[in-house]
């Protein structure tokens, strides 16, 4: 266990707490992006839904990379 600790402190350096943030992040990124299909109403066209999905999307990895490389 304290391997997994030892692997997530800033700088991330190894590979293992790169994986480990990546799966941390597609958790959050999974429960904001199915809040955002119970939230968005189904009267919007499929290409407006599309966007907002890819911009949570976008958004989540952009944050996953700025945390790594910071």
């Amino acid at each position: 266990m304290t391997t997994l600790f030892e692997s997530m402190v800033f700088p991330v350096d190894n590979l293992l707490g790169i994986f480990l943030y990546a799966v941390l992040f597609v958790i959050i990124t999974s429960l904001i992006i199915s809040l955002l299909l119970h939230f968005i109403p189904n009267s919007l066209s499929k290409r407006l839904k599309s966007f907002i999905l890819g911009t949570a999307v976008f958004i989540s990895l952009f944050f996953w990379w700025s945390i790594i490389v910071v």
